[in-house]
């Protein structure tokens, strides 16, 4: 796969779909533990730990839906590898345009405002392999955002 995306017009050839495989709410993250701390949300508890197993089968046939959906419509589909989130403390791979920005054959790998988001690249290194030039935001900075969010 060739790693290029030069404007948001041009027919989609490829995408990265998620997958809600091993997704926890980390309790280990303290900038997480921190912003949930400001919440106005009081129905119910912030989440914590790992997501129950019926909303990951739940999101996974959705998830798997589009997938099919996009792949019939001669997009190449790829996603991301499965990992124990619970085991590494890590937060989920259901949203992968969060993690990596392609601008032109670069990819961008922001520093994101959980910590416990940044191993996720780990389980598309097959993709980021793939591109000609890969930036790491520095964490230390103070600079923080989501890929989605450009």
């Amino acid at each position: 796969m060739k790693i290029h995306s030069f404007n948001e017009w041009d027919p989609l050839r490829a995408v990265l779909v998620g997958t809600a495989t091993g997704a926890n709410w980390p309790s280990h993250d303290p900038v997480f533990q921190q912003e949930s701390t400001r919440t106005r949300w009081t129905e119910t508890p912030v989440p914590s730990g790992p997501v129950p197993q019926n909303i990951i089968n739940e999101a996974n046939r959705e998830l798997d839906h589009l997938a099919t959906v996009l792949y019939n419509l001669g997009v190449e589909v790829y996603r991301p590898d499965d990992r124990d989130f619970v085991e590494s403390k890590g937060m989920y791979n259901y949203c992968p345009r969060d993690r990596l920005l392609v601008a032109g054959n670069t990819i961008v790998d922001p520093a994101m405002l959980y910590p416990c988001r940044d191993q996720e690249i780990e389980c598309v290194q097959d993709i980021v392999d793939q591109a000609e030039r890969v930036l790491h935001m520095p964490r230390d900075q103070g600079f923080i955002l989501d890929a989605a969010n450009v």
